[in-house]
């Protein structure tokens, strides 16, 4: 082998058994603002946004949104959302802390009593493309 093709070679190796996971995002009742997403790795970061593996942010349009996490290293995912309707960067709550902009989690685990566990909204991500919707209430 020439050393023209080693960087290919390490590149193919360091993505072998990665693949993605797409969120598609429900049609928003009230599409104003923005989207944001968190992707997080581990339980002990879950629902903490400056511990996220991944943040994103998309225009609240009509119609589904999608999100492409790329290339992840097979294991144990969770995706918390919310509409930033008012685009001021935060989910905003009401006085008793409970949300007052639409959150969504991956697995869409019920919020009735609080926000989900890890363990409700946890997906395994092996070495093919896993794809969920998720939906803003």
């Amino acid at each position: 082998m020439s050393l023209r093709f080693i960087p290919i070679a390490l590149l193919l190796s360091a993505t072998a058994g990665a693949a993605d996971l797409i969120v598609d995002i429900a049609p928003l009742e009230r599409p104003q603002g923005a989207v944001r997403l968190a992707l997080y790795q581990r339980a002990e970061h879950f629902l903490q946004l400056a511990r996220a593996m991944q943040l994103r942010e998309l225009p609240a349009t009509t119609g589904k949104l999608s999100v492409r996490f790329a290339d992840l290293p097979p294991g144990q995912y969770a995706v918390a959302a919310y509409l930033d309707s008012n685009q001021n960067g935060e989910l905003d709550e009401n006085w008793l802390g409970i949300p007052s902009e639409p959150t969504g989690f991956s697995r869409n685990p019920s919020t009735r009593m609080g926000p989900p566990d890890w363990a409700d909204s946890m997906v395994a991500i092996g070495d093919t493309p896993v794809v969920l919707t998720l939906r803003l209430k």
